[in-house]
């Protein structure tokens, strides 16, 4: 214990503190990575009953929940349907350059929305239109798959949930009977 009292005090008395010749100053880099997870609350299967050819667009009856269930980032929606996948290989979706329903084509439309649409007349044809998944996905802001700005895919905050509601046109022609699906994904980026 003496020794090493007598080494201090030669410190002290020899000016003070002691630096070393070249000081370093590391960077130090943290990168944070948020998982932009959904999970669906509500609507994981929605149907529009029995529909013919031709018929008008309908609404559906009630809407798909879905939650931020990521990390604790907010996240925006991205709506298409899995096209690209042949999830959907008789019929195809109108295109954004279009609204027109045809042979063996389709119209789907989503909008986030707080209620259900009162009808058919409240979704815009371009605004809400679904992309077919090849380059034509579209992400959600005030004006994309909104109705009217009030509720928005865009920005939803950790653990907070969106209603989709969505429209559907049956094709003026087609050769295919019975039920159909077509399969709609819902992704999150933030």
């Amino acid at each position: 214990m003496k020794r090493i009292a007598i080494v201090l005090g030669m410190l002290l008395a020899m000016g003070g503190l002691v630096y070393a010749g070249n000081p370093v100053n590391p960077t130090i880099t943290v990168t944070i990575t948020q998982g932009q997870d959904l999970t669906i609350d509500s609507g994981s299967s929605i149907g529009f009953g029995s529909m013919t050819p031709g018929d008008a667009a309908s609404v559906n009856a009630s809407s798909t929940v879905v939650r931020n269930s990521g990390s604790g980032a907010a996240g925006t929606l991205k709506i298409y349907a899995d096209t690209a996948a042949g999830a959907l290989t008789t019929w195809t979706i109108v295109a954004a350059t279009s609204t027109a329903v045809g042979n063996e084509t389709c119209l789907l439309q989503a909008a986030v929305h707080a209620i259900q649409p009162a009808s058919a007349a409240n979704f815009n044809a371009r605004t809400n239109l679904v992309g077919d998944g090849v380059g034509n996905e579209r992400t959600c802001s005030a004006t994309v798959h909104s109705l009217d700005g009030t509720s928005t895919g865009a920005g939803i905050a950790y653990n907070t949930t969106r209603a989709i509601w969505w429209l559907f046109q049956p094709p003026a022609i087609t050769v295919l009977t019975g039920a159909q699906t077509i399969t709609v994904v819902v992704t999150a980026i933030p």
